[in-house]
């Protein structure tokens, strides 16, 4: 009967309830984990980066440089595409305003950005770690420099061999993840987007993109912050961001972050922001 039906229904629902809380704490767990491994080998990473880059070839420089205009030209494309297609739902069909659509929509990138950095460079660094934990300091005797040079040279070539390993296992690794970052990020906006196909899209295509900023030599950034009003009140640098609707001599509101080539590098790409106040252009 209808009450024996409710019931059932419930239990299934408080059961896929259970698993899905289940599985974002063990995610969230596993980004703990990583952050923390992150911080403590940053000083060490950056060397070793140094070391790789200098042994490379201007064949992968150019591949490289090729990936991040790609890379680039894909951000800006979420902007013009899959974001306005998510706006107009969520404040046409679902009468959310202009504002707390801007909101969502930027809380969905930027968590994005934040677990698929955690995951896939995280991994990369334990690989490193591990790698690097054989070093020329451990060998019982160092005869010569020349021994220290041809150490140095193969745990270079070492640091080749572990990229090639890591970007095959994200690969194989976003298949695993990409629902349970779903899960995460959905719970995080404390509302159901899996109804809201556009805004489901959108979602979908920040992961793959920020999956692929994160598998990069050096990952790509996003201005570091997730609240909407982070710049308020600040001034308009048109060298980084363009207008949304106006310009002003100061910010009122950010609507998309601004893109590095890496963190504390160049800007890529400029984010967008609304102007305070119209600019007065009667004088």
């Amino acid at each position: 009967d209808f009450n024996q039906s409710k019931t059932k229904w419930e239990k299934h629902c408080k059961k896929l309830t259970k698993k899905h809380t289940k599985e974002r704490d063990h995610l969230q767990k596993e980004i703990t984990s990583l952050t923390v491994e992150k911080d403590k080998l940053l000083k060490r990473l950056n060397t070793i980066e140094r070391d790789t880059r200098t042994h490379g070839n201007v064949n992968a420089n150019l591949s490289d440089a090729e990936s991040r205009t790609k890379l680039n030209a894909s951000y800006s494309e979420l902007y013009d595409n899959e974001w306005t297609e998510a706006f107009d739902e969520l404040t046409t069909d679902n009468k959310i305003t202009d504002k707390d659509a801007i909101m969502i929509l930027l809380k969905v990138l930027m968590t994005s950005f934040q677990n698929c950095r955690e995951v896939t460079w995280g991994r990369y660094e334990r690989l490193i770690h591990v790698a690097s934990s054989v070093d020329i300091k451990h060998v019982s005797s160092v005869s010569s420099a020349k021994h220290i040079t041809r150490t140095q040279n193969m745990n270079i070539d070492l640091m080749h061999d572990i990229k090639g390993i890591w970007l095959k296992a994200t690969q194989e690794l976003k298949e695993i993840a990409a629902e349970p970052l779903y899960s995460v990020i959905e719970a995080s906006l404390d509302m159901n987007i899996t109804v809201m196909p556009m805004t489901s899209k959108y979602l979908k295509r920040c992961i793959d993109l920020c999956w692929q900023m994160g598998v990069q030599e050096k990952p790509l950034h996003l201005d570091g912050f997730v609240e909407i009003d982070s710049y308020a009140g600040k001034s308009f640098d048109k060298d980084k961001f363009r207008a949304y609707t106006r310009y002003g001599s100061h910010i009122a509101f950010v609507v998309w972050p601004t893109l590095y080539e890496y963190e504390g590098g160049p800007i890529l790409g400029k984010g967008v922001a609304q102007g305070s106040a119209p600019v007065n252009t009667s004088n």
